[in-house]
């Protein structure tokens, strides 16, 4: 429709660990962007909690629907993030 902002998703593969989070900070100010996905941040959880994340991949529920999609990364112990992904949703337009 004319005059309407199309929005977008970004999403951030891993591991990056910091370097995503700051990555994914910048570009929530962009006022297209309405969310950011974040792969392999298992081990970045509570900070990313702290600044807002609303999903992680690894949730209970989550996993029981879709875990069998994770296996090759349980086959692998040298993958120490896994495969978790987090989402770090835009602030609405004030």
């Amino acid at each position: 429709a004319a005059g309407v902002e199309r929005r977008c998703a970004v999403f951030i593969d891993g591991p990056k660990g910091e370097l995503a989070i700051h990555l994914a900070l910048d570009l929530l100010r962009h006022p297209r962007v309405a969310f950011v996905a974040l792969h392999d941040m298992a081990p970045y959880r509570q900070e990313l909690v702290k600044l807002g994340a609303f999903f992680f991949s690894d949730e209970g529920w989550f996993q029981e629907q879709y875990g069998h999609l994770d296996a090759p990364f349980r086959e692998r112990p040298d993958l120490p993030a896994g495969g978790t992904m987090a989402f770090l949703l835009a602030k609405p337009a004030a």
